[in-house]
């Protein structure tokens, strides 16, 4: 699967990072300054407006995700919850591509190699619900699909060279 977008459509996730980035101004003015941060009111200020864009950002690279992926024939993408052991799971991005029977699960984890052991093995522990789960769920929207993979998009803080 080649995912490209036109140059339209990249100005379009141009317009929502920055829309992305400026509701993350608008959020960290409004929050009360951090007790450790009184000193120095702006640090607070910019600690906020990192944090929430740091939180935002995936949501970004989701919704970008599904909709290359959906311009894509033959392909179907959206965001999604399963029943899995012990609860749901929010899908970031179940693909489908029926004519070839695939089924991917895209989980968008920026820096997953970097996590720590026990939020890395929570992560793990997770996807392996999904995919104890996921041909069930394929099952109950109709699809059929002869193969099913799990995929961590590689997002890499630095450039590939």
């Amino acid at each position: 699967m080649c995912l490209r977008l036109k140059y339209a459509e990249a100005q379009l996730w141009k317009r929502k990072a920055r829309e992305t980035i400026d509701a993350a101004k608008t959020a960290a003015a409004s929050n009360p300054c951090d007790p450790l941060l009184m000193p120095n009111p702006r640090l607070s200020a910019l600690v906020s407006e990192i944090d929430s864009i740091k939180k935002r950002h995936g949501l970004l690279i989701e919704e970008a995700l599904i909709f290359a992926i959906n311009k894509v024939p033959g392909w179907v993408a959206s965001k999604e919850k399963i029943a899995v052991a012990g609860g749901r799971a929010h899908l970031d991005c179940l693909a489908f591509n029926a004519s070839h029977g695939l089924l991917y699960v895209f989980e968008c984890k920026r820096g997953h190699g970097n996590f720590d052991a026990d939020k890395t093995r929570a992560i793990d522990d997770r996807l392996d619900r999904i995919k104890l789960a996921i041909a069930s769920h394929a099952a109950r929207k109709g699809w059929s699909p002869s193969k099913q993979e799990v995929f961590i998009p590689h997002f890499p803080d630095e450039p590939l060279n």
